[in-house]
C-alpha cells in the first residue's frame, strides 16, 4: 500500500516546475560557477593530487544539498497551501502511510541529487584543471586506502542526506506555510544550535546541524558517533512529523 503512495508522490514531485527551476539554478551555480570556474579554470596550483578534486565535489554537494531540499519542502506544503492534501489522506488507510511516503520521497530526491551534483561537479571541476593545463595526479598512498576513503566519503554524503531530508520534511509537516517553512529552514536550525551550544559547551555535538557538520568535514573525527545521532534525530522528526498530523489533521 504504501508503495503506492510513494509513486504518486515522486509523480507530485516531478510534474511541478519548481522542481526543474531549482535543478537548473543549482545547476548552474553548483556546476558552472564553482566546479568549473573557480575550482577548475581559477585554480593556480600547476599540480593537483586527484582526491582533492573528489574532496571539493563532496563539499559541493553537501552545499547543494540545502537547496535542492526547498523542492521536497514545496512537496509538502502545496498540498497544505491548497488543501489538497486532505484528499491525499483520504486515499490513504493510514495516515502514517502518506507521512512516510513523503519522506521517503524527499530523501530519495535530496540523495539522488546530492550524488548526480557530486558526479558532475567532479567532471566540471576536471574540464576546468585541463583548460587551465594543470596536471591531475593520483592521490598520494593510492590503493586500497583511496577506495575506503571515497566509500566513506559516499556514506557520508548519504547520511547527511537523509538527515537534511528529515529536518526538511520536519519543517514542512509543523509550519505549513511555503514561506515560512523555507525562511525557518534556513534561519531557525542554525539560529537555535548557535544559542544551544553556548549552553551545552561539548554536549552541544550532539545537536542535529553540529551532528551532521561533523558528517560533512573529512578532516575530522570518526563518523561513528555523528551518524547514530543523525539517525537518532530521523526517526524523532519522523515521529513528530506524524504526531503533528495525528493531532492537526483530525477528521
Amino acid at each position: 500500500m504504501i508503495l503506492t503512495h510513494i509513486k504518486a508522490e515522486f509523480k507530485k514531485l516531478t510534474t511541478v516546475r519548481s522542481t526543474y527551476i531549482l535543478m537548473i539554478i543549482t545547476a548552474v551555480v553548483l556546476l558552472g560557477i564553482v566546479s568549473l570556474f573557480a575550482n577548475g579554470i581559477r585554480d593556480s596550483r600547476p599540480i593537483i593530487e586527484n582526491f582533492t578534486i573528489l574532496q571539493g565535489a563532496f563539499t559541493v554537494a553537501t552545499i547543494g544539498i540545502p537547496l535542492i531540499s526547498i523542492a521536497g519542502l514545496l512537496l509538502i506544503t502545496h498540498e497544505y497551501q491548497h488543501n489538497t492534501i486532505i484528499y491525499t489522506f483520504t486515499a490513504a488507510k493510514k495516515r502514517m502511510h502518506v507521512v512516510l511516503a513523503k519522506y521517503i520521497v524527499v530523501f530519495g530526491f535530496i540523495l539522488t541529487c546530492s550524488f548526480t551534483i557530486a558526479l558532475l561537479s567532479y567532471v566540471f571541476t576536471r574540464i576546468g584543471l585541463t583548460l587551465k593545463d594543470v596536471e591531475v595526479i593520483a592521490s598520494s598512498g593510492g590503493g586500497d586506502g583511496s577506495t575506503i576513503t571515497t566509500a566513506s566519503m559516499a556514506l557520508r554524503l548519504f547520511i547527511f542526506s537523509l538527515g537534511y531530508a528529515s529536518i526538511t520534511a520536519l519543517f514542512a509537516f509543523v509550519i505549513r506555510n511555503q514561506v515560512g517553512a523555507i525562511a525557518a529552514l534556513f534561519l531557525l536550525p542554525g539560529f537555535i544550535e548557535g544559542m544551544l551550544s553556548a549552553l551545552l559547551g561539548e554536549s552541544a555535538k550532539y545537536l542535529p546541524l553540529n551532528a551532521m557538520s561533523s558528517i560533512a568535514d573529512l578532516t575530522g573525527e570518526p563518523i561513528s558517533r555523528p551518524v547514530t545521532t543523525v539517525m537518532i534525530y530521523v526517526v524523532l522528526f519522523m515521529a513528530i512529523s506524524l504526531f503533528t498530523v495525528q493531532r492537526r489533521d483530525a477528521d
